[in-house]
C-alpha cells in the first residue's frame, strides 16, 4: 500500500480513523474506525452513495459507534497502529482502483473493500461492519450500481476527485427545471438548461449547456 496513491480525502479518511481509534483509547485501527471516518466525511462519495442505495448513513454511523465504543480501551498511551485486518482491507481498495482502471485510490475503492472484508477477529459474527452489512443488506453490486450513478463513466486521475463530484451535485441540485421543460431537461435559475438523453440512467459530471425555452 502506497498512500500517496490514495486520494485527498481517501488519506483524510486514514488518517481520521487513526485520530478517532486514539481518541476512544484503542490500541489499534480497524476496519470499524474507517467506516466511521468515511461517513464522517463531507466530500466522501459513500455518503451519496449509501443514500442512493436507500440507507440513511447516520444510521449506519450510530450502529457502528455502539460497537465501536465497547471496544477495551489501553491506558499508558499505548502505540497505536493498523490492524492487520484493516492493512489488507487498504490492499484489497488498491485492488479496487485497479480493476476500475483508475489511478488513484479513493473513498469508492475503500467502501468497496471495507464491505467485502472478513469479520473482526474475537468478536461476533455480525460485529461492526459485517453487522452493518448485514442490517442494512449492503453488498457490492447494489454499491457499484449506485456509484455508476453518483460519478458516472468518469475515471479517477487524480488526488481530488471527490472534490469535483461533490461541487457537480452541489451545482445539480440548485437547478430549477422550467415549467415546460420536459423530464430530460434541467435548468438553472440564470435561464441556462442542461439537456440529459433518456438513454442516460444518471448525470453526468459534466454537461452541454443550452438556451432555456422561455414559457
Amino acid at each position: 500500500m502506497d498512500i500517496n496513491q490514495f486520494t485527498l480525502n481517501a488519506q483524510k479518511a486514514v488518517q481520521a480513523a487513526q485520530s478517532l481509534a486514539s481518541e476512544l483509547g484503542h490500541q489499534q485501527v480497524d476496519n470499524e474506525h474507517l467506516f466511521l471516518a468515511l461517513l464522517k466525511q463531507e466530500e466522501s462519495v459513500v455518503d451519496p452513495i449509501l443514500k442512493k442505495i436507500g440507507v440513511e448513513p447516520s444510521a449506519v454511523e450510530k450502529l457502528l459507534e455502539q460497537d465501536v465504543k465497547g471496544l477495551p480501551k489501553v491506558e499508558g498511551g499505548q502505540q497505536l497502529y493498523i490492524s492487520p485486518r484493516l492493512g489488507k482491507t487498504l490492499d484489497a481498495a488498491q485492488k479496487e482502483a485497479d480493476k476500475m482502471k483508475d489511478e488513484y485510490v479513493s473513498t469508492e475503492h475503500l467502501l468497496l473493500a471495507l464491505l467485502d472484508a472478513p469479520g473482526a477477529q474475537g468478536h461476533p459474527e455480525d460485529w461492526g461492519v459485517k453487522k452493518v452489512v448485514k442490517q442494512f443488506s449492503l453488498n457490492r453490486d447494489k454499491v457499484l450500481h449506485a456509484l455508476a450513478e453518483v460519478r458516472g463513466n468518469t475515471r479517477v486521475t487524480d488526488q481530488n476527485p471527490e472534490g469535483k463530484l461533490a461541487e457537480t451535485r452541489k451545482s445539480a441540485g440548485s437547478f430549477k427545471c422550467c415549467p415546460a421543460a420536459p423530464k430530460t431537461i434541467r435548468c438553472s435559475s440564470a435561464n441556462r438548461v442542461w439537456v440529459k438523453p433518456p438513454s442516460w440512467k444518471g448525470w453526468p459530471t459534466e454537461l452541454s449547456p443550452v438556451t432555456c425555452p422561455k414559457v
